[in-house]
């Protein structure tokens, strides 16, 4: 069996990035969703699990509902536009590809953990 030329290579690495950004955002909203609802109590495995978060009941579901609406926003969003230009803009490279995928992840991540942590400082 004959290996796949460049751009059916391309073709095929942006369509696994794309679908799995696209999963992997709406996923990450289902998981949201009980957080910014209130429906998960404190615990060491599902939330927003900062120092701050565990000083009381209160500061855990103002952390966590908080940290969810901006992850929805500024990660899980982001994630599912990523996933569709993927879809139908080809990127230059696999490699060019790759970079902005993990480039949007980490930005993203950063900047919720950042704006989690700040926020977390406001709270008694």
């Amino acid at each position: 069996m004959p290996l796949a030329n460049p751009a059916e290579q391309a073709a095929s690495v942006r369509l696994l990035i794309g679908i799995v950004s696209i999963l992997g955002g709406i996923a990450s909203i289902g998981l949201a969703i009980p957080l910014i609802r209130g429906k998960i109590p404190m615990n060491n495995i599902y939330g927003v699990r900062i120092p701050k978060s565990f000083s009381s009941e209160e500061n855990w579901y103002k952390i966590n509902t908080y940290g969810s609406k901006i992850m929805i926003v500024l990660f899980s969003l982001p994630l599912i536009l990523f996933g569709v230009v993927c879809l139908f803009q080809p990127f230059s490279t696999v490699n060019t590809l790759i970079f902005t995928f993990l480039s949007v992840i980490t930005v993203s991540s950063v900047l919720c953990i950042s704006l989690i942590f700040q926020f977390g400082k406001k709270l008694s």
